[in-house]
C-alpha cells in the first residue's frame, strides 16, 4: 500500500478524535457552575493545539504526495522511439507546460491519475515486441564499434563457413540467419524476414531478393537461443562479389532501428611483407534517399531538378572484433572496446564527396609486417558515414601464409 495512505488514515482519525474531545470538553466547561478548573482548561488547549498540528501535517502530506505525482510523470523524451499508438495515448495525458504551476498542483490534488515512477519507460512503450538482429547501423548510431562479419548471418558450403567476397558462381549455399527478440514481455509473432543480395562494396542502393518468410520470435524472458532461419541459395551464374542484407519488419516493433544487418566479408591469403590492396565501390545511399525525396518534391512543384546533393563521406579503418561469447556471459562494457588498425592501413579517398545515385572507387591498402608469423590472422573493418550517418562497411580478414 502507498505509505502516504498509511499515514493519512491514522492522522485523520486522530484529528477527528481530538476535535471530538475538544467539543466534549467545551460542553463540559460551558455547563460548569463554578467555571472550568485549570486542568480542564489545559486539556482543552492541548486538544485544540494537537488538532491544528495534525491538520497541518495532513495538508503537508497531501502537498508532498501531489509534488511526488508531478515529478514522476512520464516525460516526452521517454516516448521517443515507441509505438505511435501508445505514444499518442500517453501524450494526451502530458501537461502542456512542464514547469510547476498552481493549476498542475490542484490537478494532482483533485485527480486520481497514476503515472509510472521516475526513470521507468511507460508500459505502452516497453511492452511491445522488439525483433532484432546484429545491426551495424544501429550500433554506429550509438557511437559503438562494429564488424561487418555479422555474427547472426552465416553462409556455408558443404558445412564450411564462407566469406561473401569469394562466392562461386552457380553454386548452392546454405544461408543461416539467427533472429532475436529483445523484448522481455511479448513474442514477435508474424515477423517478416527478408534476405537480399547486394553487390560488394559500401552504400549500394540496388539489391535482389534471395528469400523471404514470416516467423515467430519468442520474448527474451527467460533467455533462450536465437531462432534460426535457414534456406538454400544458388549464387548467380555471373561471377561477382556480394554482400548479404537481412531486413526485419513487424507492425508493433518498439525499435525498428535494429532491424537491418549486413554480412560483407572478404578473407584473403597474404605473405609477410606484402602490400595488400582492395578496391571497392562506394555509393551514397543516404544522399540517394534524400535526393529521391527532393526530386519528387520538385517534380510535384514542376521545378527543375538541380542534380544530386553532395555529402561528405568518411571512411575509417580499424581492427575491432566482436567477442564470440555466450550472451549470458557478455559484459556490455567490454563488447565494444575500439581497436585501432593492427597493421599500417589506410583507405583513400577519405573524406570524399558523393551525391545520391553516384559511386566512386575506394582503395584499401594494408602493409603486412615482414615479421608476421605464418598462421597470423588480422581483421580490418572499413566503416563509412555520410553526413555523420552510417552508410555501410566491409570486413577484410588477412591470413599470413
Amino acid at each position: 500500500m502507498n505509505p502516504f495512505r498509511l499515514l493519512l488514515v491514522p492522522l485523520s482519525a486522530a484529528w477527528l478524535m481530538m476535535a471530538a474531545l475538544a467539543i466534549l470538553l467545551a460542553g463540559a466547561l460551558a455547563g460548569a457552575a463554578d467555571g472550568p478548573p485549570e486542568v480542564v482548561r489545559a486539556l482543552v488547549a492541548l486538544a485544540v493545539v494537537l488538532g491544528v498540528l495534525l491538520l497541518l501535517l495532513c495538508l503537508l502530506l497531501c502537498l508532498a504526495r501531489a509534488w511526488d505525482r508531478l515529478k514522476d510523470r512520464p516525460r516526452r523524451e521517454d516516448l521517443r522511439g515507441g509505438d505511435p499508438a501508445g505514444s499518442a495515448d500517453l501524450r494526451g495525458r502530458l501537461p502542456r507546460d512542464e514547469r510547476f504551476s498552481l493549476d498542475r498542483l490542484c490537478e494532482a490534488l483533485l485527480t486520481r491519475k497514476r503515472y509510472g515512477r521516475c526513470g521507468e519507460v511507460p508500459v505502452p512503450v516497453t511492452r511491445l515486441p522488439d525483433p532484432c538482429i546484429y545491426s551495424q547501423f544501429f550500433l554506429m548510431d550509438q557511437g559503438l564499434s562494429v564488424t561487418w562479419d555479422n555474427p547472426d548471418v552465416s553462409v556455408f558450403l558443404a558445412g564450411v563457413e564462407q566469406d561473401t567476397y569469394h562466392l562461386q558462381p552457380a553454386t548452392t549455399y546454405d544461408v543461416v540467419v539467427s533472429l532475436k527478440n529483445a523484448s522481455p514481455y511479448f513474442d514477435a509473432l508474424g515477423t517478416q524476414v527478408t534476405v537480399n543480395l547486394l553487390t560488394f562494396g559500401i552504400g549500394q542502393v540496388t539489391s535482389s531478393p534471395l528469400s523471404s518468410t514470416v516467423i515467430d520470435i519468442p520474448a527474451s524472458t527467460p533467455p533462450g537461443p536465437p531462432v534460426p532461419f535457414g534456406f538454400q541459395w544458388t549464387s548467380p551464374a555471373t561471377p561477382g562479389h556480394y554482400c548479404l542484407q537481412v531486413l526485419l519488419a513487424h507492425a508493433d516493433d518498439v525499435n525498428p532501428a535494429n532491424n537491418e544487418g549486413w554480412n560483407n566479408t572478404n578473407v584473403e591469403a597474404v605473405q609477410a611483407g606484402q602490400k595488400y590492396v582492395l578496391e571497392f565501390p562506394v555509393g551514397n545511399a543516404v544522399a540517394a534517399r534524400t535526393q529521391e525525396a527532393k526530386r519528387a518534391a520538385r517534380l510535384a512543384a514542376k521545378a527543375d531538378d538541380r542534380g544530386p546533393d553532395l555529402q561528405e563521406v568518411a571512411l575509417v579503418v580499424d581492427s575491432y572484433e566482436l567477442p564470440r561469447i555466450p550472451a549470458a556471459e557478455a559484459d556490455p562494457d567490454l563488447l565494444f572496446i575500439p581497436a585501432e588498425a593492427a597493421w599500417p592501413a589506410r583507405v583513400t579517398p577519405s573524406p570524399t564527396r558523393i551525391g545520391g545515385g553516384q559511386t566512386t572507387e575506394a582503395r584499401l591498402e594494408i602493409e603486412v609486417p615482414a615479421a608476421a608469423a605464418a598462421g597470423t590472422r588480422q581483421r580490418f573493418n572499413v566503416n563509412a558515414t555520410a553526413g555523420g550517418r552510417p552508410l555501410g562497411g566491409i570486413t577484410v580478414t588477412l591470413e599470413v601464409q
